[in-house]
Parts: structure tokens; C-alpha cells; sequence
């Protein structure tokens, strides 16, 4: 009986325990404006999960549940959300559900800022992805777009910024605040990729650089387009270069319009051989048909 009448206790607490979190209601917290921290009732900082869920017959929410500057929002666009806090700020798992109950999209957080993986899902197949980040410090790194549950194509930050950035000043970390989300990622020093069907990487688009790079099975390098050098200015506008399995050179071509006017070929060995325009140009035809057919 003593044992049973525990395990009832247990049940009891089990809403507000859950495992050693604490779960609070936007009724339990509360947002101090100038800070932007969250406090409980008893103006301590909070840390536990705050849930929340919006009644089909009262769709708004309290003005304190609206947004948190530097931490993303409190987002009304959802009905139910469940938020994970430390030490007044959002750290851990966001997770969202729209009108139906089902998942919609889970975030993670660090330190009140975005950092981490970040999913949305379709809202017409449930559980099927449709896009997928990476934040990193509130920066959006990269972001890929997904078509029927599988990658089609997305945005990669050159440079991607691995490491947390610190101020020389006060030795807080720095963040880009409010968060640069997905239209900066794709607007700012972005990598283009486009993905096979079979989520495989098939073209990589610089277009800063003005380079492209196209894949064989397992993301290895097939051809690498860039502009040419001084030496080529006028002569020609790309240089073509295709790679073995080895991913060592075994054509070079410049290239203008749709003919080549110069190349080299390489032997697996590494001899080189210069090709004339009428040959480089008959590789360059080689190229383009090998491409259209899937074949490289």
C-alpha cells in the first residue's frame, strides 16, 4: 500500500517534475522588459520548461507572451509551443505544434540565442521534412530545402564560423541579434547547392566567385568551373577542369562561349598533353554530353 500510495504522489507531481524540470505556465513567468530575462512568480531567474497552448476560443496571447528580444518570439503562429529556460533564458529545446497538434517545427537554443539545428516540417504531411538549418550564434549557416521529404536544394555560409564569438570589451558573447535567418543566409556570401534525388550533392554554386562545381557519386568532384586568370583575359571566360577518382586533374580547358580554345590532359600518371582548339573543343562536347546524361 505504501508503495502504491507513492507512485500516486509521483503521478500527482509528475506535470510539474518531469523529470527534474520544472514546467511552468505563461501564467507561472515573468519578462522583465529592459533585461529581457525571464523570472518566476518569486522574481528569481527561471530555469524549466515553459508550455503553453492556445484555446481554439481565445487565439491571442498575453502581451508577455509575445517576444524576447535577442531570444526569437514566443510565436502565436502556433498552438502549442514548449520552451526550455536556463538561467532566464531560452537554452535547449524550442518545440512547436500547430492547430492540429502535430510538430511543426523544433529549434535549439544556447544562451538565449538560436544555436543548433532547426527543422520545419510540411504542414500537409505530417513528419515529412520541409527545411533544415543550422544557426550558430543567432547566424543562419546553412539552410536546405527539402521537396516530398528529401533535400533539393540550399545555402551553405562560406566561412562557416565554428567557434563563439567573444567581446574584447566586456567578455560576453556576441550575437547577431536580432537573429540573421534564412533570407540573409541566402543573400549574403552563400554557397548554392542543389541536391540528386537521392539526396546525393550534385552542383555547387559560388556566385561571389563566379565558380560552379559539379559532383559524382559520393561528393566527389566531377568538374570545376572558375574565370580565368590574367593570362587567359580576352581569350577566353572559364576554365574547365575535370578530375579522375582521385580527385587529381585529368583535363584543363579554357573555355569561351561554347568552344574551347585551348587544353591540357593529364595521364593518371601525371604527363600532360596540350590539346589544340579543335581537340579541347571535342573534350568540351564530351563534357556537355556526359552531363546531360547523368554519366559523369
Amino acid at each position: 500500500m505504501k508503495k502504491i500510495a507513492i507512485f500516486g504522489i509521483f503521478l500527482a507531481l509528475y506535470p510539474t517534475i518531469s523529470f527534474g524540470q520544472t514546467i511552468y505556465s505563461l501564467d507561472d513567468i515573468q519578462i522583465d522588459r529592459k533585461s529581457e530575462l525571464i523570472y518566476d512568480k518569486n522574481h528569481k531567474l527561471l530555469t524549466g520548461k515553459v508550455v503553453y497552448v492556445v484555446e481554439d476560443s481565445n487565439k491571442s496571447l498575453p502581451q508577455k507572451g509575445w517576444s524576447l528580444y535577442g531570444q526569437g518570439s514566443w510565436s502565436m503562429s502556433y498552438r502549442k509551443m514548449e520552451v526550455s529556460v536556463k538561467n532566464g533564458k531560452k537554452d535547449g529545446k524550442v518545440i512547436c505544434y500547430n492547430e492540429d497538434d502535430i510538430l511543426a517545427k523544433e529549434s535549439n537554443y544556447k544562451d538565449g540565442f538560436l544555436d543548433g539545428i532547426q527543422i520545419e516540417y510540411d504542414n500537409y504531411h505530417p513528419g515529412e521534412i520541409s527545411q533544415k538549418s543550422e544557426y550558430k550564434m543567432n547566424r543562419c549557416v546553412y539552410t536546405v530545402h527539402y521537396r516530398d521529404g528529401k533535400p533539393e536544394f540550399g545555402y551553405k555560409i562560406k566561412n562557416n564560423p565554428k567557434q563563439q564569438r567573444f567581446s574584447k570589451v566586456t567578455g560576453l558573447p556576441i550575437a547577431d541579434s536580432p537573429s540573421k535567418d534564412i533570407v540573409s543566409c541566402h543573400a549574403e556570401n552563400s554557397l548554392i547547392e542543389h541536391y540528386n534525388s537521392d539526396g546525393s550533392l550534385s552542383v555547387s554554386e559560388d556566385r561571389e566567385a563566379k565558380t560552379t562545381t559539379y559532383y559524382a557519386e559520393n561528393n566527389r568532384i566531377y568538374l570545376y568551373i572558375e574565370p580565368v586568370s590574367k593570362k587567359f583575359k580576352g581569350k577566353a571566360d572559364y576554365i574547365y577542369t575535370v578530375y579522375y577518382e582521385n580527385q587529381k586533374p585529368m583535363l584543363k580547358l579554357a573555355v569561351k562561349g561554347d568552344k574551347a580554345v585551348v587544353g591540357e590532359f593529364f595521364s593518371e600518371t601525371g604527363q600532360k598533353a596540350v590539346l589544340d582548339e579543335q581537340k579541347a573543343t571535342d573534350y568540351l562536347m564530351d563534357i556537355a554530353l556526359s552531363m546531360s546524361l547523368g554519366a559523369r
